[in-house]
């Protein structure tokens, strides 16, 4: 959190403005990280029990378009990614179940840089 130190409206004598509280968690694309690489690990899953199936039955073409479409989908994720971080911030992280976030109790305050008083608080 930012410090500031300067003279405060009305006063001549210096004072430190500093926030005090919490720090935020990390940014809500790096908890989405997670959730892709499950969904990607499902989706291999699930493309490689199908390959398997068709061939079986001897349509391997099949088989690769399936394994180009999972590859393109893993690609996909990225912009995507980009574009949901991109919108927390736009919407400034609300809804919060959307972006993994809670509200962060925090104070900033003005005290004497000589004494260490409290000048005020917010």
């Amino acid at each position: 959190q930012a410090v500031a130190v300067g003279k405060l409206a009305g006063s001549d004598l210096l004072s430190v403005v500093a926030g005090i509280g919490n720090n935020p968690m990390l940014p809500a694309a790096c908890w989405a990280i997670p959730i892709l690489l499950a969904l990607d690990a499902l989706a291999t899953c699930a493309f490689c029990c199908a390959c398997c199936c068709t061939a079986c039955n001897g349509k391997q073409l099949r088989c690769c378009r399936r394994l180009a479409l999972l590859l393109l989908m893993m690609v996909l994720q990225v912009p995507l990614l980009y574009g949901y971080h991109q919108l927390s911030l736009a919407w400034e992280a609300q809804p919060g179940w959307l972006f993994f976030v809670a509200p962060l109790k925090a104070n900033l305050v003005a005290l004497d840089a000589e004494t260490g008083k409290t000048r005020w608080s917010y």
